[in-house]
């Protein structure tokens, strides 16, 4: 397996048993052969024990993989979120379940025994959680136990682990107060499957995710004529934010501003959206980055009812800039973007230069294709993005925590309806499968799809100026055959910087890579431009 992906352990070597004894059928599960040795009768044994490969050489041990599961498609190894959470100052022991006390609800719930004395607040275990695991791999409740069930024998007894309290967090409840909390709370309890939910309570800390916003967003439309968007949520993740949020009928601020982290001495960094519109990775980029550098993310137009998406690059730069400008009316300026939006702040740049303002860091997160790049690939292949592939790319970003969706078990089926180009028989069966909301507005579905395509037209019809402002390029893991910048190396030259932090085009962004990337934004920053964050603190 590669660097920090987990797998199981196997022994292999002179020291490996025959098998156990009188049990042939057990030996020939546990004892494999050994293709890691010319001798066709070596053996190497399995041994249930998950680890992964550290940078070092060493091997983390991360617990059994007796406890296999999956949710929302994704297989999980409830060992490795245990030795996570075992890790942590305070905690003796944990174990973690995947209950399904709700027909069609299978939730992560984590019991901890804790040291004595030692506090443990809800809301801190999974921010902490949080940065080294993908969302789908958070579990849903906490719960502190003075003991675990013991079976007769003195071992564990996992089936008698209490169901846990999903109505409550650790703050103190507030209960909603206005009419319109009162709205968003009844839905929102639904969303999660919680009792209640209280003023001060944060979506995704109450076991909120990227698929579930997507359904409170499609419910609250739905079921109240409330009109939010995804990055809305991001933007306002608590109940009483949110419902402010609402009250206010968007009467202040740039519709495309999306503000993550408003505080802070530092000079703001400006995040771009990919392709598919939202900022989902910006929200959860900011998380890593210095508490005292404000964060302001860009988000998309065409998502909400009644914006049309925009589909040329130059036009969403001249859009984002005025948004920028509301927050920093003078330079220098710090921009980024992940995918698509590296190279929509490379444009914003350009028009900064223009207007005789200063750029002191452009980051392209993985940037697709140059312009002199896809020219080439346009010759090869003229078409254009079509419904289905937009939304298997959607799908993609949603479901980033994967490795890889082709390994899903449905992957063959929804790529059969992808060539069929029937877009309503791949949105059902994408339902089907967990990977979207079962209650989903298709209305909503057409908009972000008529998103993606824009975006992809945009990438493909942009004329890039010639370099004027030094860019730095964080790529993924490539191949030997790829170019690590996709072209954009052929048309920076000198103007380029590339910084490796591995992974692939949808993970660089995840745990584990996402900490590393935060680092290397942060590094540059200051080791190229000290004298910008000097003058803003």
């Amino acid at each position: 397996m590669p660097v920090g992906v987990a797998g199981e352990i196997h022994i292999g070597g002179a020291g490996v048993a025959r098998g156990y004894l009188n049990r042939p059928d057990l030996t020939a599960e546990r004892f494999l052969p050994d293709p890691f040795l010319a001798d066709p009768h070596a053996r190497m044994y399995k041994t249930g024990d998950l680890g992964r490969w550290q940078p070092d050489g060493t091997i983390e041990y991360l617990g059994r993989n007796d406890f296999q599961v999956k949710i929302r498609g994704f297989r999980i190894e409830l060992g490795e979120i245990e030795a996570k959470l075992a890790a942590f100052d305070g905690v003796r022991q944990a174990v973690v379940l995947a209950r399904e006390d709700e027909p069609g609800d299978k939730r992560l719930v984590a019991y901890l025994l804790t040291e004595a004395d030692v506090e443990l607040p809800v809301a801190e275990l999974r921010a902490r959680l949080a940065l080294q695991l993908p969302d789908y791999m958070l579990p849903s409740a906490f719960m502190r136990l003075d003991a675990f069930p013991l079976t007769s024998n003195g071992k564990m007894d996992r089936n008698a682990l209490p169901a846990p309290d999903l109505t409550r967090s650790d703050a103190v409840y507030v209960a909603p107060g206005t009419p319109t909390e009162k709205i968003i709370a009844n839905i929102w309890a639904d969303v999660l499957k919680v009792e209640q939910v209280g003023v001060s309570d944060d979506f995704f800390r109450l076991g909120g995710h990227s698929l579930l916003a997507v359904q409170l967003v499609s419910q609250l439309r739905k079921r109240a004529a409330i009109e939010v968007e995804i990055r809305d949520l991001f933007a306002h993740p608590t109940l009483g934010a949110l419902a402010t949020f609402v009250d206010s009928s968007r009467s202040t601020g740039h519709p495309n501003l999306v503000p993550i982290r408003t505080r802070g001495h530092l000079t703001p960094l400006f995040l771009i959206h990919p392709i598919g519109g939202e900022v989902q990775y910006a929200f959860d980029l900011a998380r890593y980055l210095e508490a005292d550098r404000p964060v302001y993310a860009l988000a998309a137009s065409g998502i909400a009812i009644g914006e049309t998406p925009r589909n040329r690059i130059v036009d969403m730069a001249s859009v984002y800039l005025e948004a920028i400008r509301e927050v920093q009316a003078v330079g220098p300026y710090l921009l980024g973007g992940w995918s698509l939006g590296g190279m929509i702040a490379y444009e914003i740049a350009h028009q900064l230069l223009a207007a005789g303002e200063a750029v002191d860091f452009v980051g392209m997160i993985d940037t697709g294709s140059s312009p002199h790049l896809r020219a080439q690939l346009r010759a090869e292949n003229a078409s254009e993005l079509d419904e289905c592939r937009a939304v298997m790319n959607w799908i993609a970003d949603l479901h980033r925590e994967s490795a890889d969706l082709r390994q899903h078990p449905a992957h063959d089926e929804l790529m059969a309806l992808v060539d069929s180009k029937d877009v309503d028989a791949l949105v059902r069966a994408c339902q089907r499968e967990a990977l979207l909301p079962e209650h989903l507005d298709m209305a909503m579905v057409r908009r972000v799809l008529a998103v993606y395509q824009a975006g992809a037209k945009a990438a493909a019809g942009y004329e890039a100026p010639l370099p004027g402002v030094k860019v730095t390029f964080f790529a993924a893991d490539r191949t030997p055959d790829e170019d690590v910048t996709f072209g954009w190396g052929d048309l920076l030259g000198e103007y380029l910087e590339v910084t490796r932090i591995g992974g692939s085009h949808l993970s660089i962004v995840k745990p584990p890579r996402i900490d590393k990337l935060a680092r290397e934004i942060s590094g540059r920053i200051k080791r190229h431009f000290p004298s910008t964050e000097l003058s803003s603190a």
